[in-house]
């Protein structure tokens, strides 16, 4: 009788042959897809150097930067995420990837009153100098023109 292939062992099996195929042909963007894929299922400590061997190889792909960032935002990493976006922000201007830094700027100055407030209007004027003029920054304009609106007026 044959053993029974589970499903964890055949992602594991697809997992290593996906690393294989990236390391042979490491520009090979549908590997990179499924390592990054496999990538959001693991922790970070897991995910991380598959995500910096992506990233390596595709350093413009903000996709693949967004994902790395957004596995450090879901166990509050708050250092590695400013590392992230720091080296990303000015590469990739995909409004995908900045509203993703928003929401992380948004979530780091929400409770420290005006001062977090600043930072967060710093910040959405720091993105829409980038990227406002980008067809697909309309709903960033109308979040940062309601989350001016909330301000208290001096």
């Amino acid at each position: 009788m044959a053993p029974v292939d589970n499903g964890a062992q055949t992602e594991t099996k697809d997992q290593a042959i996906t690393s294989t195929t990236a390391a042979t042909d490491p520009y090979n963007v549908e590997a990179a897809e499924i390592l990054a894929s496999s990538a959001q299922h693991m922790p970070i400590a897991q995910a991380a150097p598959i995500y910096e061997q992506i990233l390596s190889l595709f350093p413009t792909a903000s996709k693949f930067w967004k994902q790395y960032a957004e596995a450090h935002m879901a166990v509050n990493n708050d250092d590695a995420i400013k590392q992230i976006f720091s080296r990303c922000l000015l590469n990739c201007l995909h409004v995908p990837l900045w509203r993703c830094y928003i929401r992380f700027i948004r979530k780091v100055n929400e409770k420290k009153g005006a001062e977090g407030q600043d930072e967060i209007r710093k910040a959405f004027d720091f993105m829409l100098g980038y990227v406002g003029a980008d067809m697909a920054s309309g709903p960033v304009w109308m979040e940062y023109i309601t989350f001016l609106k909330s301000l208290p007026v001096c």
